[in-house]
C-alpha cells in the first residue's frame, strides 16, 4: 500500500511540473506561412483561411508556440477583377494561433493585403481611340501564394501550460 501512495504521489508531481503555467507577453512576435493558394474571386467576407506558424516562437528559453501550430485567418476584403480594369483585392487578417492543448493565443497586426495591377486606364484609352470593346479587359486578379510569409504580434499577454 505505502508503494502504491508513494508511485501515486511521485506521478501528481511529475504531472504538475510538467504542466508549468507559462505566460507569453504581448508584443511577442509570430511568423506564419499560408498553407494554400487563396484567390480573391474564390473566396467570401469571413471565409476562414489556414495558415501555420513557421518559426519556434521561443520565450525565457522555452518552446512557447511550436513550429508547425495551426492559424486562423479570417477574409475581410474579397473582390474579382473585373470590366474596365478593376483589379481585385485580397486581404486576410490572422486572428490567433490554437495550440495543441486547447488553449488560443489571440493575435493582432497580422494582416495580409493582395491586390491586383489596375488597368482600367488602359482600358479607357483603348476604348475612346481605338473604338473596340476594350471596356471588356480585366484588371489583374489578387491571389496570395501558398507559403506568404505574414508576422502577426500576440494581442495580449497570454498564460498557456505548456
Amino acid at each position: 500500500m505505502k508503494k502504491f501512495l508513494f508511485i501515486a504521489l511521485m506521478s501528481l508531481m511529475t504531472l504538475s511540473i510538467a504542466a508549468q503555467k507559462f505566460t507569453i507577453p504581448a508584443g511577442t512576435r509570430v511568423h506564419c506561412k499560408l498553407v494554400n493558394n487563396v484567390r480573391g474571386a474564390k473566396v467570401d467576407v469571413g471565409d476562414k483561411v489556414q495558415f501555420t506558424v513557421s518559426n519556434d516562437v521561443i520565450v525565457d528559453g522555452k518552446v512557447a508556440i511550436k513550429y508547425g501550430t495551426p492559424v486562423v485567418g479570417t477574409v475581410y476584403e474579397a473582390k474579382r477583377s473585373s470590366w474596365w480594369g478593376t483589379r481585385g483585392r485580397l486581404g486576410i487578417k490572422l486572428n490567433e494561433v490554437d495550440l495543441m492543448n486547447g488553449y488560443s493565443v489571440p493575435l493582432s497586426n497580422g494582416d495580409l493585403y493582395v491586390k491586383g495591377d489596375n488597368r482600367t486606364t488602359l482600358s479607357v484609352l483603348l476604348f475612346c481611340f481605338a473604338a473596340i470593346p476594350c471596356c471588356f479587359i480585366c484588371g489583374e486578379r489578387a491571389e496570395a501564394q501558398a507559403g506568404t510569409e505574414v508576422v502577426a504580434h500576440v494581442a495580449m499577454d497570454t498564460e498557456i501550460r505548456l
